[in-house]
């Protein structure tokens, strides 16, 4: 008869520990992202959300200040209410007038991509940098 005994404890606590790790990790990564807004981007305010259950963090890239975001679209809501307003109207002069304002209507976009690419490259970097740093499998105690 074959008695085959495998010791696990010395893994157990591996996993243990490496869970713990990953458990962890979306706050480290959710203070990176910010870092990195503050430091790379210049920006007062990041907005940087942590999903804790779902294990995840996401950060807003506004294309430009906060502020600029806010004015423009107050500008596309003010607007967009002037045109509905006048294409209410009964007369034929007020719905000439809002077709008019719609078609002169531009909506304040730009079509620049919002981030530069040295940008980009240096999140990745930050990230691998975390992720290398953070996420190491431990030798278990023997």
């Amino acid at each position: 008869m074959l008695d085959v005994k495998i010791e696990t404890a010395g893994l157990e606590e591996s996993i243990g520990i490496m869970l713990a790790r990953l458990r962890r990790f979306p706050h480290a990564m959710a203070n990176q992202m910010s870092d990195w807004q503050v430091e790379d981007m210049h920006r007062k305010k990041p907005a940087t959300k942590k999903a804790v259950r779902a294990g995840t963090s996401t950060t807003l890239v506004r294309p430009h200040s906060l502020r600029t975001m806010k004015r423009s679209a107050s500008y596309q809501r003010r607007q967009a209410r002037r045109i509905v307003r006048l294409a209410a109207k009964s007369s034929a002069r007020s719905r000439k007038r809002a077709a008019e304002l719609f078609r002169r209507f531009q909506p304040r976009m730009s079509t620049r991509p919002i981030l530069r690419s040295s940008l980009q490259t240096s999140l990745i970097d930050r990230m691998k940098d975390l992720l290398h740093n953070r996420i190491k499998w431990i030798k278990p105690a023997e």
